[in-house]
């Protein structure tokens, strides 16, 4: 019997890539999950590895306004759980743009489904330029009177085995108020000024192209060598009295992390130019030029939208693959000190050397489908000398561990993760009833809290070391070892409790916090009513 085991194990092959373009017609044959808004009459463009749906000729629920753009992605996944159209979507919406128009596309014919010679699926989606936003066209003022109208023809690339999408994006220059679309047979141009003024390039009479690229509000935006804290970015850049219009970010990529899925967006050569960073509404250049065009120019760009396991790791890992860079790999464990016991959900940060802040992040146990909890991590990773931490919220945050990286190496390390222990929150009220509420734990000890936005973790007004809401009167967290205040609050009508504690390394404590009614809403009802 065993030996028959082995004779059909021997026998599993990997399944064969392929790739596939079609019309969804069924509601559950799209992706799903807690952002999806792909429904019957849009395009599904997968493989073995990655789906995506492309809005079809219909208004945009989300943030774009026109069909053609990206609507939700997520990786291929297996088992029960998530068939039927019950996928892990977080994305919210890529539209391509130039000069800060997007193409207007909003009949079925601008739809061209084609395959490649070695079997990719491709999505052709042809329009014409017209303001994003109503807000932007007195910006037409600044530049030439008589500035030219564009044609767009996007494609949307997927090869077998690649989890990846290859967008390409050609505009070809027709008369103003012209509509039209690109002819591909055209002298196509290619030039891509890195770090270029978005102001000077697009509103100088040249060409600006890139993405209006809209991770949503789900996904924890993540830029290399700035990290999670876009906000924190873009004020930092304010209070210095940088102009990002003029002085962009100039990142290698874009990326951002939800549960269970990542996203990240790329130029095939060259850099972005960034002069809009959220999660909510990033706009991204990568294709730019001075000159003047003329009538009947054409130029491309080309970039890339990775998806990955949950970290920027595995989309990173996409983009190293899809411009052929050279790299290595490293995989490991983080485990805590003294214990060496394995911690999920640790981050492993990636730190080009003299840099403050992150290259590229890893997370351990990572994958939805990964249930073993072992604490491993790793990917593929850029040549060249990198200093590794370890980061968990409610932990100290490692010291950097260099590495050095050879084209083709493989790595594996062993990674200490910080120590803590466990903390349990309890919130009744007067009658010994336990109810919902928030409790914030601040330091006592004399030592600021450990969060840090950079590094992923919210930033929380008052600089507590974590905020927990106990839906149901319990909560629990981990804490490093020292002293601590917990609030608990339950909104106006209740009195705040604070209970002071300690946290001793691998110990387990527990809090219990209770709030008073200190106000009679007899015949009251309270409720938020703002929709």
């Amino acid at each position: 019997m065993i030996s028959t085991l082995f004779v059909l194990l021997a026998c599993i092959q990997e399944p064969t890539p392929w790739a596939d373009v079609h019309v969804m017609s069924r509601l559950d044959e799209g992706i799903g999950g807690p952002k999806a808004q792909g429904r019957v009459g849009d395009y599904i463009i997968e493989n073995d590895k990655i789906r995506v749906v492309v809005l079809g000729p219909r208004a945009s629920f989300g943030p774009g306004l026109f069909g053609g753009s990206i609507l939700d992605a997520d990786l291929r996944r297996t088992g029960a759980r998530w068939a039927n159209g019950h996928g892990n979507d977080h994305f919210a919406e890529l539209n391509p743009t130039v000069n800060l128009d997007v193409s207007r596309v909003d009949m079925e014919s601008q739809f061209e489904m084609l395959e490649g010679p070695d079997g990719e699926a491709i999505l052709r989606v042809r329009g014409t330029g017209t303001p994003y936003l109503n807000i932007l066209t007195p910006l037409r003022a600044l530049t030439p009177a008589n500035e030219p109208n564009v044609a767009f023809v996007t494609d949307y690339t997927l090869a077998p085995g690649e989890s990846w999408l290859t967008m390409s994006t050609t505009v070809t220059v027709i008369p103003a108020f012209e509509s039209g679309v690109a002819d591909l047979d055209s002298e196509l141009v290619d030039e891509v000024v890195p770090g270029a003024s978005v102001v000077d390039s697009a509103l100088g009479g040249g060409i600006s192209m890139g993405d209006f690229y809209q991770q949503g509000g789900s996904v924890d935006a993540f830029m290399p060598n700035i990290g999670y804290d876009e906000t924190g970015a873009v004020y930092e850049a304010a209070n210095s009295d940088r102009n990002l219009f003029t002085d962009p970010f100039n990142p290698d990529f874009l990326g951002g992390i939800a549960n269970g899925v990542s996203y990240g967006l790329s130029p095939a050569s060259g850099i972005f130019a960034i002069p809009l960073f959220a999660s909510s509404q990033t706009v991204a250049f990568g294709g730019l030029t001075y000159e003047e065009p003329q009538i009947g120019d054409s130029y491309t760009y080309e970039r890339y939208f990775s998806i990955g396991q949950g970290d920027i790791g595995s989309v990173l890992e996409g983009f190293l693959r899809a411009k052929s860079e050279p790299f290595g790999t490293v995989s490991g464990f983080v485990v805590e000190d003294i214990t060496a016991e394995p911690l999920s959900g640790a981050h492993v940060f990636v730190y080009a050397e003299g840099e403050s802040a992150p290259y590229m992040d890893w997370i351990t146990d990572v994958s939805l489908d990964d249930n073993d909890h072992d604490g491993s991590f790793g990917g593929a990773i850029p040549v060249g000398n990198w200093d590794l931490v370890v980061h968990q919220e409610g932990r100290e945050t490692s010291g950097r561990v260099p590495i050095q990286i050879d084209e083709g190496e493989s790595l594996e390390v062993v990674l200490i993760g910080g120590q803590a222990g466990g903390v349990s929150f309890t919130i009744r009220d007067e009658t010994g009833m336990e109810l919902p509420g928030k409790v914030t734990v601040i330091p006592t000890d004399d030592r600021p809290a450990l969060r840090d936005p950079i590094l992923g973790d919210s930033y929380i007004s008052g600089d507590p070391e974590v905020v927990l809401f106990a839906p149901y009167g319990n909560a629990d967290t981990h804490l490093p070892p020292g002293d601590y205040i917990a609030y608990a609050t339950r909104g106006l009508e209740y009195d705040l409790d604070a209970v002071n504690f300690s946290v001793a390394i691998g110990g387990e404590t527990h809090v219990d916090l209770q709030v008073v009614r200190a106000i009679d809403t007899s015949g009251w009802i309270s409720a938020d009513l703002h929709v």
